[in-house]
């Protein structure tokens, strides 16, 4: 309680009353004699500050003395205290309490102190108090600074709580001063104290990243090294979830392995990996050990649709395969604002009109997918260019190019090349002068708006006529047909590919080829077919015609089937014009066609995206795009006469993009939505954006990090495997005690850097580092008080601490009655040197009104404060 025992304090306060009312009395009787407001008040802020000028100067403090039942616990969280006999002190002691109301808190301590007692309620459990408190320095003890900072809190008695071993201070120089101040130290021992470190755990390995949503293995390594059989019950935990709990028993002289898998639905980050033994034997105690793992974040989707309807299946088919989705609708502008793009891995563009998407989404894809993010677009009628997608800064990250909306027309127009040997065997039968038959029935049955081109080949290739629109120059085609002769050998590939680069220019609709050959290729091989793959890609159809029997059917047949088109064979040659009429036709749409037009759905090259999926439904329809160079064309949608990318990917930065070219809301997609593969084919899409491997340079986990203690500093070694990043290698380090510190990292060898962090402590350090502009993945190491000079094992040191106890006038597992008695301890707090400031202060006030305000503003006062009359 406060109290004021000094006769000077009560009359300084008499005093600074007798002010206060001697003030009152002025202020009311300057308004009967007409003295100044202003100069009263000077006077009385006078004495008020003179008072507290004499009041400080007293030297005035506050007193209390402490109660009999206030004990304070001094807690060891070391590491070298064993987790159970800690818990088993705390245990008797509660026991000790019972249900008294007596006030307990306690001091964690290590090698430094807390800076404040708690509440003994709040214990929960020692592992919890070691992860609040790592702060301390788990890897020293000091007990003299503990017990020193007890002390000082004016305990009734002090209660330890500790193995009694010391690696800075001497507890003995304070226990004197609880003997004088007449404070008690008592000290808590369980019955089973002996140490036994025989039987415990050697090591828990874990892999320091393990990939996202993939399980990986946990191997504890439990040994005996008794004499006899051991047995016990271990734990494993990851985080708060435990993985393992099973009695396990080890032959003497032995080590056991125990491998644990660990838990893949937990979200990605840092998360604990902790492993306990409670030995059947209670003189063996407990056994612990500590790990981190870090986990590459779980794939979190920001799904965009443009409606519900798009929304509904792609979202069930997600949530269904274990993705963490945030959905939202975009049917109109300015829905989407202030996206955090760091907070996901996938950003999903499903059907989504261009224009409501803000300016500041749209400039943030780019960065975001570069940065190692990922980008789906899926298509509708509001996708790609059909809503304004191109040329815009989302199209540029995107494997395709969307297409601006072209005015739908009764009948697209078609460009066609037409491929033809003329090689000398085809002199032989008039074949050559049918072939010109043919090309000439071609470009009289063309439409003006259509484009037509003729290159023939022996062994070079011969531009006959170049591609161009018939209207201006249908003549001049069929004057130009007339100059194909035939000489030379056999040489086609030069001829398609120069077709293929004419039809690739031409501002068609529809891009068809039709090959003529009656020879041998002399060059078949793989590269044909990977040719006429791309002209597939690009939108351009093959077919050919095979006049005789000297050529390779199958070489002509398998081109036509990888080009979407037709293949033909004659013996006649009277019969070209009839078979190239009749494959334009079907080129130009100009056949019946069904109204329900679908198509079909096929793999164009293999790649990990779709790795188990082999076949796939019909769509009914989808948005033309254009597939970009280095795009990998996964699954192409083909009918007569078009075949177009449906799902397409490529590398953007460090980040990977999807195109998915039809929708998902069952409009085009009806049969698609009811396959039973949907969800699976969306998992492995997804999936393949983040798959770890060798090929992916960039990926963020693939380096290994260790630590060490070397001549009292903490080496940090760091091995990578990435090519072409540069040598600047640093890291972020939170440290134990929660500083953040910067280390850069010194070159040893390729692939290896070194740094170290000086005056480490125990605990946990979390590492977030950085190869040239790569961002690693943050990992977490234990590093275990064991390596700083704490020593699990060794029990009690029973003899110090006795000593300390008796020399304070304590017990060892005192009872009740004992634990709270003792003197009481008086605690004085001055404050005079608070007083002073507000004596100044009343002084300089008093200063101003009476020389500056009463001077200025005095007349004006008096006269406010007299009675005027009116006559």
């Amino acid at each position: 309680m406060n109290s004021f025992p000094h006769f000077e304090h009560l009359w300084l306060s008499a005093g600074a009353g007798l002010v206060f009312v001697g003030a009152i009395v002025v202020l009311v009787g300057q308004r009967v004699r007409g003295v100044s407001f202003a100069r009263s008040f000077s006077l009385f802020l006078w004495f008020v500050g003179t008072a507290l000028v004499l009041l400080a100067a007293s030297q005035p403090y506050l007193e209390h003395e402490t109660p009999d039942s206030v004990t304070l616990v001094a807690i060891d969280i070391s590491e070298s205290e064993e987790p159970a006999q800690i818990e088993s002190a705390i245990e008797l002691l509660r026991q000790k309490i019972g249900s008294s109301s007596q006030t307990v808190g306690f001091l964690p301590f290590a090698g430094k102190v807390a800076p404040y007692p708690t509440s003994l309620s709040d214990y929960t459990s020692f592992s919890s108090l070691q992860e609040s408190w790592q702060k301390l320095n788990l890897g020293e003890t000091n007990t003299e600074q503990a017990l020193e900072a007890a002390l000082s809190y004016g305990p009734s008695s002090v209660v330890l709580v500790s193995d009694g071993f010391q690696t800075k201070g001497e507890a003995s120089r304070i226990v004197s001063e609880y003997q004088q101040r007449g404070v008690p130290l008592h000290a808590i021992i369980p019955q089973r104290s002996q140490g036994n470190s025989s039987f415990f755990i050697k090591q828990l390995f874990a892999p320091l990243i393990a990939p996202g949503q993939t399980p990986i293995d946990i191997r504890v390594t439990v040994e005996n090294s008794s004499e006899q059989p051991q047995s016990g019950v271990l734990e494993v935990k990851q985080g708060d979830k435990v993985l393992y709990s099973e009695k396990i028993e080890v032959k003497p002289g032995e080590e056991r392995v125990i491998t644990v898998k660990s838990d893949s639905e937990e979200k990605g980050g840092i998360q604990k990996l902790e492993a306990t033994l409670k030995a059947s034997d209670g003189d063996f105690g407990e056994s612990s050990q500590k790990a981190f793992l870090s986990t590459a974040r779980r794939n979190k989707i920001l799904l965009l649709s443009g409606s519900q309807q798009d929304e509904r299946f792609i979202r069930q088919a997600l949530e269904e395969s274990g993705f963490e989705i945030e959905a939202k609708i975009l049917s109109r502008a300015g829905s989407l604002e202030g996206v955090a793009f760091d907070q996901f891995t996938t950003v999903i563009l499903n059907n989504v009109a261009a224009p409501v998407l803000s300016e500041s989404f749209s400039s943030g894809v780019a960065p975001f997918v570069r940065g190692g993010g990922a980008l789906v677009m899926i298509g509708g009628e509001r996708g790609y260019g059909l809503s304004g997608y191109d040329k815009t800064p989302i199209d540029a990250v995107l494997p395709v190019e969307s297409l601006p909306p072209r005015q739908e027309q009764r009948r697209l127009n078609v460009a066609v090349q037409l491929v033809l040997d003329k090689s000398r065997s085809m002199s032989f039968g008039d074949k050559i002068e049918y072939a010109k038959e043919a090309a000439r029935e071609v470009v009289r049955n063309l439409k003006d708006e259509d484009y037509i081109g003729v290159i023939g080949f022996d062994s070079t290739p011969f531009v006959a006529f170049p591609l161009r629109q018939l209207g201006p120059s249908r003549s001049q085609a069929l004057s130009r047909i007339g100059t194909l002769y035939p000489i030379g050998k056999t040489n086609l590939f030069p001829a398609l590919d120069e077709a293929m680069r004419g039809l690739l220019k031409a501002q068609a609709g529809r891009k068809h080829m039709i090959v003529l050959t009656d020879g041998k290729i002399p060059d078949q091989g793989p590269h044909y077919l990977t040719l006429v793959q791309n002209m597939r890609t690009y939108g351009i159809t093959v077919s050919t015609v095979m006049m005789g029997r000297e050529a390779d059917v199958q070489m002509l047949r398998q081109m036509a089937e990888y080009g979407g088109g037709a293949f033909y064979q004659t013996f006649d040659a009277r019969s070209l014009p009839r078979i190239f009429l009749s494959d334009i036709r079907v080129t130009t749409g100009e056949q019946t066609m069904k109204e329900s037009r679908e198509y079909l759905v096929r793999r164009k090259e293999r790649s990990k995206t779709l790795s188990s999926l082999e076949s796939f439904p019909p769509i009914r329809g989808y948005v033309e795009t254009k597939a970009r160079p280095k795009a990998s064309v996964e699954l192409i949608a083909y009918a007569a006469g078009t075949a177009d990318p449906l799902l397409a990917s490529w590398k953007f930065g460090s980040g990977k993009s999807v195109a998915f070219t039809t929708d998902v809301s069952g409009r085009w997609s009806n049969y698609w939505i009811r396959w039973e593969k949907f969800r699976f084919f969306w998992k492995e899409t997804i999936d393949s954006l983040f798959e770890q491997g060798a090929d992916d340079k960039n990926d963020p986990s693939r380096f290994d990090l260790n630590m060490a203690m070397v001549n009292g500093s903490l080496r940090v070694e760091l091995h990578h495997l990435y090519e072409n990043l540069g040598d600047v290698v640093e890291a972020s380090v939170t440290r134990p005690d929660g500083i953040v510190v910067s280390i850069p990292f010194s070159k040893r060898a390729e692939g290896r850097f070194e740094a170290e962090i000086a005056d480490p402590i125990p605990g946990k350090y979390v590492v977030n580092g950085k190869v040239g502009s790569l961002n690693l993945t943050p990992v977490a190491k234990w590093m275990g008080g064991e390596l700083f000079g704490e020593q699990k094992g060794k029990g009690f040191n029973l003899p110090e601490i006795i000593s300390w106890t008796s020399q304070a006038g304590g017990k060892i597992n005192p009872p009740s009655e004992d634990l709270f008695a003792g003197g009481s301890a008086q605690v004085k707090k001055e404050f005079g040197r608070f007083l002073l400031p507000f004596a100044l202060l009343f002084l300089l006030l008093s200063t101003i009104f009476r020389e500056v305000i009463s001077r200025r503003g005095g007349a004006s006062f008096v006269s406010s404060t007299q009675t005027i009359n009116y006559s």
